[in-house]
């Protein structure tokens, strides 16, 4: 008998017996989700759930790593067959990400999803007329109305108006660190877009990001960034095309937000201080002259200076020293009142603050 044609290969594997066979275990079915784009989908609407962030935040606070965690997560969904091993890999900085920002405050207390109830709901918290699952003209609500929520004007606007200052406090504008302030910003912002169910949220390209103007960014589930999508040009005479963004702007766009993301802001912010203070140091020597170094507590949180004077002994109004310094060479834009030259230098190169600080100083010490 030839040695290779021994039965014995036939046999069953040793434990077989004790297993079940291939395809009984969900890991072993073709996962639910394929791509990471699809997988992230399913996490964030899971992640937004309140009782699974309630369970969640309990776990946070045993002070487990949140790599361990997000490893945890994603190896449980691979054993439900959600998807494969290699996506779960890739899954784990994304989880990471979106469990740094579930803070540990409740802003919003006592209120919890905001869902349909019907008309005759007592339910101030609830809708009473729109039902998302409601299919109108072969669609639901859901698909027919979009929310979407504006960041800077629903967060860090105060109600500011032409008529006085704004009265709008804030639980999370209590903190006197700015980095903490616009953390626990966030953490409200979130917390209430997940509670009303909004898929989509826009943020400004300008401000703080430094993108153009005119760009933004919108962010939330897949198929409906795709849609909108489909407003914009080339194709065909949508409604987008009278806010249509070019290319050089998209590309503006994505370099100031990789630049953002890239930047170490606490040493950004060291720089921004020692700015105002050389600006602020050398419009002191001017006698007369007083200054108020400060952080705005509504919006645009930088350091900042404000110049005042006794105009009897600097005889010149903030109105034409602010016009002076715009109408120079370079042009130096600043704000104020009828009694206050106000300068921030988040948006200055380094080295420009001194050109600044001398221009202010020459314009004062020439009205001496």
């Amino acid at each position: 008998m030839n040695q290779f044609d021994d039965t014995s290969f036939d046999a069953p594997i040793p434990g077989m017996g004790m297993t079940h066979e291939l395809g009984a275990r969900p890991w072993q079915t073709p996962p639910t989700y394929t791509t990471v784009e699809e997988t992230s989908d399913y996490y964030i609407e899971r992640m937004s759930n309140p009782k699974f962030k309630e369970q969640l935040l309990d776990v946070m606070e045993m002070k487990i790593p949140l790599t361990t965690l997000a490893n945890t997560i994603q190896l449980g969904s691979v054993m439900e067959g959600l998807h494969t091993v290699d996506v779960g890999m890739l899954m784990i900085p994304i989880l990471v990400e979106t469990m740094a920002l579930i803070g540990d405050t409740e802003y919003y207390k006592g209120i919890g999803e905001v869902k349909y109830e019907g008309k005759d709901s007592k339910n101030p918290f609830a809708f009473k007329y729109y039902d998302p699952n409601k299919i109108v003209a072969g669609k639901t609500l859901k698909d027919h109305f979009r929310f979407a929520i504006a960041y800077w004007h629903s967060f860090c606007g105060q109600g500011t108006d032409p008529f006085g200052l704004g009265t709008q406090n804030f639980l999370w504008d209590k903190s006197q660190d700015p980095f903490q302030a616009a953390k626990d910003k966030a953490d409200a912002a979130f917390e209430f877009i997940t509670k009303m169910g909004f898929d989509l949220v826009s943020f400004s390209g300008g401000k703080g990001i430094r993108g153009p103007q005119s760009a933004g960014l919108l962010l939330g589930k897949r198929k409906y960034i795709e849609a909108a999508r489909m407003h914009t040009p080339p194709r065909g005479e949508t409604i987008g095309r009278g806010m249509k963004v070019n290319k050089e702007e998209v590309l503006g766009m994505l370099v100031a937000l990789e630049l953002y993301l890239q930047k170490d802001h606490k040493v950004e912010w060291a720089m921004w201080e020692a700015q105002i203070k050389l600006i602020n140091d050398s419009a002191l020597e001017i006698k007369g002259v007083e200054t108020e170094v400060h952080v705005p507590k509504y919006a645009n949180h930088v350091p900042s200076l404000r110049i005042r004077w006794d105009q009897s002994l600097v005889k010149i109004t903030p109105s034409d020293v602010r016009d002076q310094l715009k109408n120079g060479h370079p042009s130096i834009q600043t704000v104020g009142d009828n009694s206050t030259v106000g300068i921030t230098t988040w948006m200055m190169l380094p080295g420009q603050e001194r050109i600044v600080a001398k221009r202010v100083s020459e314009i004062l010490f020439s009205a001496t």
